[in-house]
């Protein structure tokens, strides 16, 4: 971590509107959200489908731009950090990536080094430190005996960690995760918990996930941020935001909360 990352907010987002169409008469997917990420915590954006949290990630990657409010990166206007820097700092992992191309998954994950390299420079994958990175990720991973198998014939939980792989093997500041654990089985749900933490508090690496797993988001995360119809319904550490009386006016069903037998985080559970 940089000095500037362990002493400003990793994001500041002031006053932040955002809507996919600019008609008078569109529907706002993000209205007025203001929230600071702090650098080295694990925050969690939760919210039913339709909610903006996506809109919000991509927002954060500069994959949209905003129609009003400012959103500031380690102290800085998004708007005027160049595409390269910010890809030196941020490490994305949509919720989905169509392959257009038959790319190995080992040739994946060493995309992540990309931003290191010159323009013109060549693509550089063999370069001794870049495939030191990669294959670090994915032994982390538990991917690395995939390393030359095409991305078209890896089940759907494994291209998922060599998603978060490419990502980890950036090196950035901050790592954004729409939905990382969806396409993955009990086990490897509970490995990439276990290894955000693992790097959050040995690297202090920020990490910002959307998450449709309640519990996942209160068991990992240190702050929640709660969004319903693109406004802040909520936000605080997860004993704040996961209560029944929070989520059931959101969520509109009737919602169980407990505690966690071991942690003592909020559970949260639906009746039959």
């Amino acid at each position: 971590m940089t000095e500037t990352a362990a002493t400003v907010p990793a994001f500041s987002v002031r006053g932040l509107s955002f809507r996919y169409d600019h008609a008078p008469d569109c529907r706002w997917a993000l209205r007025h959200v203001q929230y600071a990420v702090e650098a080295g915590t694990i925050v969690g954006i939760i919210g039913p489908n339709g909610s903006g949290k996506t809109s919000l990630l991509k927002l954060l990657m500069k994959l949209l731009h905003p129609e009003s409010g400012e959103i500031r990166v380690f102290g800085k206007d998004i708007e005027t950090v160049s595409p390269a820097t910010l890809a030196r700092r941020i490490a994305f992992v949509p919720q989905e990536t169509p392959q257009l191309f038959p790319f190995t998954l080992g040739e994946l994950v060493l995309m992540g080094r990309f931003p290191f390299h010159q323009p013109f420079a060549g693509w550089g994958w063999d370069a001794a430190d870049d495939v030191r990175h990669a294959t670090r990720a994915m032994h982390s991973m538990e991917i690395a005996s995939l390393a030359n198998r095409m991305m078209s014939d890896v089940s759907g939980g494994e291209r998922q960690r060599a998603m978060i792989a490419r990502a980890l093997t950036q090196d950035a500041d901050v790592l954004l995760l729409d939905e990382p654990t969806a396409f993955l089985d009990l086990h490897h749900q509970l490995d990439i918990a276990r290894k955000l933490r693992q790097l959050n508090r040995e690297q202090g690496l920020t990490v910002v996930m959307v998450s449709h797993d309640l519990n996942l988001a209160s068991q990992c995360c240190d702050q929640l941020l709660l969004l319903h119809q693109g406004e802040i319904a909520a936000q605080g550490h997860p004993a704040d935001v996961i209560r029944s009386d929070v989520l059931e006016p959101v969520y509109r069903c009737e919602v169980i909360v407990d505690q966690h037998p071991r942690s003592h985080a909020p559970r949260v559970a639906v009746p039959v």
